[in-house]
């Protein structure tokens, strides 16, 4: 039997204040927040801020919208520069196009929020499964170079048991 740890957080540095607890499954993460809405997360194997994260709201539990962060060195005014703009990146194999939706300061520089879409869990589970591992590179900005702005290109996670994380976050949406 898995061990199912609930934290209360209040107020932290690291967490948005919106958080209102977490606990973790088989490794992977699973955070209550507001509005409401259910997150899970797997750790980066590259980068500690790098998250791969799937947010599921309570208006509707079968859909959910992949994300992750990036670092960069450059300052936040630099990164506005490109929130809105586009990439083109190979995501576990597939060759598809994300959003930068936008960046925050952080003491090295800036962690860069990456869109990589919606799509329903039952498309998301099967995307990765029997994968063991799924890797994000970063091809190309489209009006931008990247290398301005990242000081990397890729980024893995381990993803074993992301799907009945994700079945476990979504009964957890039905129920907010």
């Amino acid at each position: 039997m898995y061990k199912i740890y609930l934290l209360v957080f209040i107020f932290t540095l690291i967490l948005p204040t919106n958080i209102l607890g977490s606990y973790s499954y088989k490794n992977n993460d699973i955070k209550y927040s507001f509005p409401k809405s259910v997150l899970v997360s797997k750790k980066s194997e590259t980068f500690y801020y790098n998250d791969l994260g799937f947010r599921i709201f309570q208006d509707n539990c079968l859909i959910g919208n992949i994300y992750t962060t990036f670092p960069s060195k450059k300052s936040i005014q630099v990164i506005r520069k490109i929130e809105d703009k586009f990439i083109n990146v190979d995501f576990g194999g597939e060759i598809t196009t994300v959003k930068i939706r936008e960046g925050f300061s952080n003491s090295n520089g800036s962690i860069i929020l990456i869109d990589l879409g919606w799509k329903s869990i039952e498309d998301i589970k099967k995307f990765f499964d029997k994968k063991l591992k799924i890797s994000l590179i970063l091809r190309g900005g489209q009006g931008f170079d990247l290398k301005n702005y990242f000081y990397t290109n890729s980024n893995s996670w381990n993803i074993v048991g992301i799907s009945k994380a994700l079945d476990e976050a979504t009964k957890l949406c039905n129920n907010l």
